[in-house]
């Protein structure tokens, strides 16, 4: 037996709560590029990289 949307089974893992929070940060860094004005891929690449360690860090808090 299924039990209805929305009702909490139990307390997730640690594991279960980086998996959930991976799509969020990559969507945000993916917004917040499209916001700057980066002139090179290399800027750009490492400019993604350190917004996404941020967000990661951040989630975890």
């Amino acid at each position: 037996m299924m039990p209805t949307p929305g009702t909490i089974i139990g307390e997730a893992t640690e594991e279960e709560m980086e998996t959930a929070a991976e799509p969020e940060i990559r969507y945000t860094v993916f917004m917040r590029r499209q916001d700057m004005k980066v002139v090179s891929i290399e800027q750009t690449t490492k400019l993604a990289k350190n917004i996404q360690n941020f967000e990661t860090d951040s989630s975890k808090f």
